[in-house]
């Protein structure tokens, strides 16, 4: 690989940590909850998701990708019952688990560090962590547009 390359992959890899620390730090505070905020989460990261599996070009063994899909989605239900959302005034807002946080950042920073080698194996196991996250991003966003219904029934009641 040439050294452009190189510290392309880096500034790169530089830069997404920044980006993963800012929402971490973001997604921390209270937030307000609209009710596209689940669709939205859901959407985005299915697109990125399927994106970067397009413009990477990895190699993808789904045998493997769908358990870890599945694993991802569960531990996003069990972990979507920690997000707390409720009313502030008339706005309803939420407010993530550190365990959401923690499973994500991790998922996310290893899919990175693994894409920054270069080596084609380890960036095939790189998108199995991203598939990981993307279930989990889905199961939690997906309890959190149910939590948002019930709240918003129960509100209007």
């Amino acid at each position: 690989m040439s050294i452009v390359f190189r510290l392309i992959t880096l500034v790169s890899g530089v830069a997404s940590a920044w980006t993963l620390v800012q929402t971490i730090r973001k997604m921390r505070e209270e937030t307000r909850m609209s009710r596209l905020t689940p669709m939205v989460a859901i959407g985005a990261t299915l697109l990125t998701s399927l994106l970067y599996l397009f413009l990477s070009g990895a190699a993808v063994n789904w045998l493997l990708v769908l358990p870890l899909l599945a694993l991802g989605f569960l531990i996003g239900l069990a972990e979507g019952q920690f997000t707390r959302l409720y009313y502030r005034s008339a706005t309803l807002v939420g407010k993530r688990s550190v365990g959401y946080l923690v499973l994500w950042g991790m998922a996310y920073l290893l899919t990175m560090a693994l894409a920054q080698w270069g080596d084609a194996g380890l960036h095939a196991v790189g998108v199995l962590t991203m598939m990981f996250g993307l279930g989990m991003a889905v199961g939690s966003n997906y309890v959190l547009l149910r939590k948002q219904n019930r709240l918003r029934q129960a509100g209007s009641a």
